[in-house]
């Protein structure tokens, strides 16, 4: 496998932390508090919004036309893109919105907080349905399994919560050494792959819960975990300024995005975004989105 840089598009003024699909476009987001809208095929892009505060996740509900943007003061503002005016604030936390997720069965948003708790809302009247604090430590990435039965909740203090989305009560805990920042299901339902805090990866049996493999993935916290589309390969960002290429079935490093020769991030490596399974997205605190050409 060889990856090369296809594009670098750049125009924010500062460290990225999010990546969002928009149609056949992208969303990029960060501490400059602009939302920029990127047009790949032109390799352009433009302000599609501006924010009061640094911007730490997003979420496009396309169905909706609507936008929701996560915040540090722990608040999320709700965007109507027909009208491009903000209709809702949505203020139940007190610190970071580390993930958005929304449940389209349930019509439920939930939010993510840097305050160790967690919440959900419904997407049609924004009111707040539950909260639940979990926490004394940071709550990153949230993730739903493919049926939408399970939710994911990272934790900072070493424990992936494993909850019932029909009534949010705790099934389980998955529990490591380190503070966990990011957890995606395996295509096939049947592992579950999460990086922590000192830039482990661990594969986790999914009905169990038991860490099956654990193996020092790169040399500082892993941020961002995400599968291709076909779930053939899955990559990795980091800290550490790389970004990894790996084989799922035998956790094997196919490439490693890194260094000048590449056209790589010269900071941490915050998110990525896959278009499909030739072409992978990527912004960090350098402030550049890159877009990358895997090519197997």
């Amino acid at each position: 496998m060889k990856a090369k840089r296809k594009n670098q598009l750049e125009g924010h003024k500062g460290p990225l932390y999010i990546l969002s699909s928009f149609g056949d476009r992208l969303l990029s987001g960060g501490s400059d508090r602009r939302i920029v809208e990127w047009d790949l095929s032109k390799e352009e892009g433009g302000v599609l919004a501006n924010s009061a505060a640094a911007i730490i996740s997003l979420l496009y509900l396309k169905d909706q036309a609507l936008l929701l943007v996560g915040q540090m003061e722990g608040g999320v503002h709700v965007v109507d893109l027909k009208e491009r005016k903000e209709i809702k604030y949505l203020k139940g936390h007190e610190n970071y919105i580390f993930d958005i997720k929304y449940h389209p069965d349930k019509e439920e948003l939930i939010f993510a907080s840097g305050d160790g708790s967690f919440s959900v809302w419904s997407a049609k009247s924004f009111e707040r349905l539950f909260h639940q604090d979990l926490s004394q430590q940071k709550l990153r990435k949230m993730e739903l399994s493919a049926d939408r039965s399970e939710l994911l909740i990272c934790r900072g203090d070493g424990i992936i919560s494993r909850f019932n989305t029909e009534d949010y009560s705790e099934s389980g805990q998955i529990k490591g050494k380190a503070g966990f920042n990011v957890a995606r299901f395996s295509p096939d339902g049947q592992t579950i792959l999460a990086g922590d805090k000192e830039a482990h990866l661990h594969s986790i049996e999914v009905h169990s819960g038991e860490i099956q493999k654990s193996l020092p993935a790169h040399y500082w916290p892993i941020y961002d975990l995400q599968f291709s589309p076909s779930g053939e390969y899955f990559a990795t960002a980091s800290r550490d300024k790389t970004i990894k290429i790996w084989d799922p079935a035998e956790l094997k490093v196919l490439e490693r995005i890194e260094g000048r020769a590449y056209g790589a991030h010269s900071h941490s490596v915050n998110a990525l975004l896959w278009i499909d399974d030739q072409h992978l997205i990527s912004t960090g605190d350098d402030g550049m989105v890159k877009q990358w050409q895997i090519d197997a």
